[in-house]
């Protein structure tokens, strides 16, 4: 269904420094592959300022469709539950892939990113949806009821699926950066901070054109929804559950618009939702430690990854697609050190904590170097959450190395 991408990288430092100075990381400087893959392009990069900041965002690594889930686990394999009516959750074809990087659940289908910016797709394909096996140099999916969607590396975008409201018309977009694909439209958020919408409308949720500042979007059935840089969030289209009534969020970091429903991730890694709970999917009021991660509202289930690589559901179970108690070491990170740690682990075997330090050590670089460069005293917020999450970071990177 429709996807939620987090945006802020929550990671912080005990101590004010001019450098880094952690005797367990290891400096270096992290290469971009996959032509751009996770990084856009320099003739891009001009003039986007903060939103093309804020847009590299993690790929999906947990997804809520119809009446089932997937996860991609740290190793690049791909689990899923649920209904498989449609073979949406027969992997078997995927038994030996262990290069994939995010994945995207629709209503009936499911679809996956690799590595070399290829994508597969299994369930149904009665509207074609599932015909992905041509598309090349993809950094970004996103699965719709009925169609797909995904980014180039050149900012543009391609789909394939239904098309009876416009959903897939997206031939002529440029200069994106995100991209959701919700029940029948498909929205697109723009380098500038802008955003931009096709298909279906009778409930005005491609009524986009007034946002600015948006860092990130999430398309739902039949609403869309706005993540603004100043933590707040913007909604249009069907209020008809309330899901729209999110003017008085605040501290949001990630967004997710599901069927009848709408999620925010709070920056203190608590879940806030409005909207339908007839099947108790907006129960996630004991959730905690849903940071760094990514969450995915399905049509009648919420699905959330946890900071230990757990996961967590509620919601329709009709199908046991909230069974996913026993799942482990998910991939919580899939930025470009991430990626070039999968790739080179195919060949040498890494082992989940040697991956798990690779990441915190390319985390805990660049946010060093974001806080020597903040300025100013509208910084105060920002610097404080970097320090905050290094430290969680340091702490983490000390577990991991004693454990390992």
């Amino acid at each position: 269904m429709t996807t939620l991408l987090l945006v802020l990288r929550v990671c912080i430092v005990a101590k004010q420094t001019k450098k880094c100075h952690n005797k367990n990381m290891t400096y270096f400087k992290i290469q971009i592959i996959l032509k751009g893959m996770f990084e856009l392009p320099e003739k891009t990069q001009e003039g986007s300022g903060k939103y093309l900041e804020k847009a590299k965002r993690y790929a999906e690594t947990i997804s809520a469709g119809n009446l089932h889930t997937v996860g991609l686990k740290s190793d690049g394999r791909v689990v899923a539950i649920g209904s498989d009516n449609d073979g949406q959750c027969d992997l078997r074809a995927w038994r030996d892939i262990r290069d994939v990087v995010a994945v995207s659940a629709g209503d009936w289908h499911t679809v996956a990113l690799r590595l070399d910016g290829t994508v597969v797709a299994i369930g149904n394909k009665k509207e074609d949806q599932c015909n992905v096996g041509a598309w090349r140099d993809i950094v970004a999916i996103s699965a719709g009821d009925w169609h797909t969607v995904g980014l180039k590396s050149d900012t543009t975008v391609v789909a394939e699926g239904w098309n009876v409201s416009g959903q897939c018309n997206v031939s002529k977009w440029s200069n994106i950066i995100s991209i959701s694909a919700g029940g029948s439209h498909t929205v697109g958020l723009k380098s500038d901070g802008t955003v931009v919408a096709t298909g279906k409308n009778d409930d005005g949720q491609c009524n986009i054109g007034a946002w600015r500042n948006i860092v990130s979007i999430s398309a739902g059935v039949a609403h869309t929804i706005g993540l603004k840089s100043d933590g707040t969030a913007v909604a249009v289209g069907s209020n008809r559950y309330n899901q729209c009534n999110i003017n008085k969020w605040h501290d949001i970091v990630a967004i997710a618009a599901g069927g009848s429903n709408t999620l925010g991730l709070k920056l203190d890694g608590t879940v806030v939702t409005v909207g339908s709970n007839k099947s108790g999917e907006c129960n996630v009021g004991d959730w905690s430690d849903i940071v760094a991660v990514s969450i995915s509202a399905g049509d009648s289930h919420t699905v959330g990854l946890k900071s230990d690589g757990t996961a967590v559901a509620v919601g329709n179970d009709k199908h046991g697609q909230c069974k996913v108690v026993e799942w482990h070491n998910m991939m919580i990170y899939a930025d470009p050190a991430r990626l070039e740690a999968v790739k080179h682990g195919a060949e040498r075997r890494r082992t989940g904590a040697e991956l798990r330090r690779f990441e915190i050590d390319a985390e805990l670089v660049k946010l060093d170097k974001e806080y020597q460069g903040l300025n100013g005293p509208s910084s105060g917020m920002r610097k404080l959450a970097i320090k905050m999450s290094m430290k969680q970071l340091n702490e983490e990177l000390a577990r991991v190395t004693r454990d390992s």
